[in-house]
């Protein structure tokens, strides 16, 4: 840090854009009424084929801290992260996503916390809205834990940030310094869904300290449509599968044996895997005839994490048609899949009423 931003640093809000033109005013209303002030606003068009262009477009020409970058078509949300990374110059970098929304003292807050402390960095609260219910919202408030050196991150790391609750890959809720990330060569994966998580675990083992507040920053919005859940994913199962691999090498290089990081990656590997078979196998997009699903329904069921997911359900208090389609993938039968899939599903239908 130069001596003459050593009081008043410069810091790099990445925003990346795709298609989110109902979005956009409010979210960047929220970054231009930041009590901190001293902020450049990167904002990568990834290639929107709806208004988002001409809307940001529009901001660019009202406040001169805003430079647009847009991709001539759409390479997904990492490769916009890091086309805003490799254009950031500030000291520090903060991704924000523009459908969400952040308090006005956030960047002053984390800028603060992060000059007294040195850190590389900063992880804050934040509340969890079904944007169905906005009337109901979960307040995420982490424990305050300054860890100062690489060991004592990975003793915090399974309480304090693996097993927190709705999970802890994302990026909007951590505050960076740009030295840290340019030094370890952190960058994001291309891969259409659930880069977040890959990013942070590098971040988190080339960290030498690490910042977690009380504070509660951010307001988070989970949508039932509209979002990578919503969208058909022909290799989503491969994705659940590497992230899982980066999971396991990370707590192998860390040291970490505790039973509750199985447990949790077995039931997020489960909860993905369905997806795929229930969503993905049956989507409009989906090209494949059903012997051909069958047969990736049977490639998929005997790769190890899918064992290992479902042997943990048959053991589970879940209920007895999950364990039914747990059984199903331990053996393999698509077919049995398929009709527990759909008639449990009704019959569940019918019991509630």
């Amino acid at each position: 840090m130069t001596e003459s931003n050593k009081h008043n640093p410069l810091v790099s809000i990445l925003i990346s854009c795709f298609n989110v033109a109902r979005f956009i005013d409010s979210g960047i209303q929220d970054i231009l009424e930041q009590s901190y002030q001293n902020i450049e606003i990167i904002i990568v068009d990834d290639g929107s084929t709806d208004k988002t262009p001409d809307i940001l477009n529009r901001w660019a020409k009202r406040d001169r801290r805003i430079s647009i970058i847009t991709h001539q078509r759409n390479k997904g949300l990492g490769a916009a992260r890091n086309t805003g990374i490799d254009a950031a110059n500030g000291d520090y970098i903060y991704f924000f996503d523009v459908d969400d929304r952040l308090k006005s003292d956030t960047i002053s807050y984390c800028v603060q916390e992060m000059e007294k402390r040195d850190t590389d960095m900063l992880i804050f609260g934040f509340e969890a809205v079904t944007a169905d219910h906005p009337e109901i919202v979960d307040e995420v408030k982490y424990k305050e834990t300054y860890a100062k050196t690489s060991q004592e991150i990975y003793d915090i790391y399974v309480d304090r940030i693996m097993l927190a609750r709705h999970g802890n890959g994302f990026v909007w809720n951590k505050f960076y310094r740009r030295s840290f990330i340019q030094e370890n060569q952190l960058r994001f994966g291309t891969q259409a869904i659930q880069q977040d998580a890959p990013f942070n675990l590098r971040a988190i083992a080339a960290a030498s300290s690490l910042y977690i507040s009380p504070y509660i920053g951010y307001r988070y919005f989970i949508y039932s449509s509209g979002n990578n859940g919503s969208r058909y994913i022909a290799n989503r199962l491969d994705i659940i599968n590497d992230v899982r691999e980066c999971y396991e090498s990370f707590l192998a290089a860390a040291d970490i044996c505790d039973k509750r990081c199985q447990e949790t990656l077995n039931n997020k590997y489960w909860g993905g895997m369905l997806k795929f078979f229930i969503y993905d196998l049956n989507h409009p997009k989906c090209p494949h005839p059903y012997k051909i699903k069958k047969q990736i329904f049977q490639s998929s069921t005997n790769r190890e994490y899918a064992r290992l997911a479902a042997r943990q359900v048959m053991h589970s208090n879940k209920h007895m048609d999950e364990k039914a389609m747990a059984y199903s993938v331990l053996h393999s039968n698509y077919a049995l899949f398929c009709a527990i899939a759909k008639y449990g599903n009704m019959v569940r239908k019918l019991l509630k009423r």
